[in-house]
């Protein structure tokens, strides 16, 4: 199957190439090429899916379990020591479940968790060109080999949790800062990947190197950062306030001095008497007092 690059109205998106294996029970091996030279790949057997690699970041298992407490640094050297010396085709978390030193259902849960992201991410990218080799395979199944189908529906629902969980924070770049010392109660629980992310917040560090640095996805920083800005321990920098030349002028509803209407005016008589009127002149009257003087 080979797709080139077509106009935009007919580019193929990476959602119906997806679905056009699992209609076809394919076995081999999709090259998906994206802008900038960059390349997924999509291993299926049988139309189903059991191995991706996708452009993007990935938090790295050892990291993620340091942060999770699920492994000390002395055995994840001694693992890592382990796979370069001795087994060195094999992927740590095996030879992490190999010495014992995790179950493998830890293992399996974060691998799963990562082909799910990586199908989010690959609905996002732009598709320029696509090419299946048919036959072509990994040395060994990432997960469980899984329905196209499914892995659609479980990307779209991460996809929607990403959007909302980073519209809360503020987004990717957000940097969050330890929060007053007087907010927050006094006892708050912390797990251990909350732990994890407060002891690295410094105020320079944004949501994306957090993420990096605790072995967490950028989702799930942001989701621990939204809990613990609950708890008052971490704070959001404010939206930037406009400046005062960009404001728009204000418009008195009323003004300074209401115009002084001289049919009311008021000059001093008792509310509700009615105002004196001076009496008019009696012309009879003045000429009295003319013949008088």
């Amino acid at each position: 199957m080979s797709i080139e690059s077509s106009p935009a109205d007919m580019a193929p998106t990476a959602e119906s190439l997806l679905r056009d294996l699992g209609q076809g029970a394919a076995c081999g091996v999709l090259e998906i090429s994206h802008p900038g030279d960059e390349l997924s790949h999509v291993w299926v057997r049988a139309g189903r899916i059991y191995a991706m690699q996708v452009p993007g970041y990935r938090p790295a298992l050892g990291i993620r379990l340091l942060s999770g407490g699920l492994v000390s640094p002395e055995q994840l050297s001694a693992a890592a020591a382990e796979q370069r010396d001795h087994f060195p085709s094999h992927l740590i978390g095996q030879v992490l479940v190999a010495m014992g030193f995790v179950s493998p259902d830890v293992i399996e849960a974060f691998v799963r968790d990562q082909v799910r992201d990586q199908v989010a991410d690959l609905l996002d990218l732009e598709v320029v060109a696509a090419q299946f080799h048919a036959g072509r395979h990994v040395r060994q199944d990432i997960i469980e080999p899984t329905d196209v189908d499914t892995l659609l529906a479980i990307a779209q629902e991460n996809r929607d949790r990403r959007a909302d969980v980073l519209a809360r924070v503020g987004g990717p770049a957000v940097v969050p800062v330890l929060g007053p010392p007087t907010t927050g109660p006094t006892q708050t629980p912390l797990g251990p990947y909350d732990w994890a992310l407060l002891c690295r917040v410094d105020g320079r560090r944004d949501l994306t190197e957090l993420a990096r640095v605790c072995g967490f996805t950028v989702v799930e920083a942001a989701q621990v950062v939204a809990d613990l800005v609950t708890t008052g321990l971490l704070a959001l920098p404010r939206p930037p306030q406009p400046d005062d030349a960009e404001l728009a002028p204000v418009v008195s509803l009323h003004p300074a001095e209401e115009p002084e209407d001289q049919q009311w005016a008021f000059d001093g008589t008792a509310a509700g008497e009615p105002d004196p009127v001076e009496a008019a002149e009696d012309p009879d009257a003045h000429e009295t007092r003319s013949e008088l003087m």
